[in-house]
């Protein structure tokens, strides 16, 4: 059985570090450092999850997330939304 496949887009590398480290065994990974990247790579190669970052610079998370949400394709495609910054909120 072939293993899903995850696409993490973030900005920081320890990001990436961790995320490898934690999921690797189980799923084939791919990164991206920014949201250009990530859609290059949506571009062409399926995946089952992206895990998106929502403060990045240049085009941001959520507006990464807008034009995920308009393609026929890739709406269907399921998000988690993280962020490293604190908030009280």
């Amino acid at each position: 059985m072939s293993k899903h496949s995850i696409l993490i887009i973030d900005d920081e590398r320890m990001t990436h570090m961790v995320l490898k480290a934690l999921l690797e065994k189980e799923y084939n990974l791919m990164f991206a450092e920014s949201a250009q990247d990530g859609i290059n790579i949506l571009a062409e190669n399926p995946v089952n999850l992206v895990l998106l970052d929502i403060q990045m610079p240049e085009l941001s998370g959520l507006e990464l997330l807008e034009s995920l949400m308009k393609d026929t394709v890739l709406k269907n495609v399921p998000v988690i939304i993280m962020t490293g910054f604190a908030s009280d909120e």
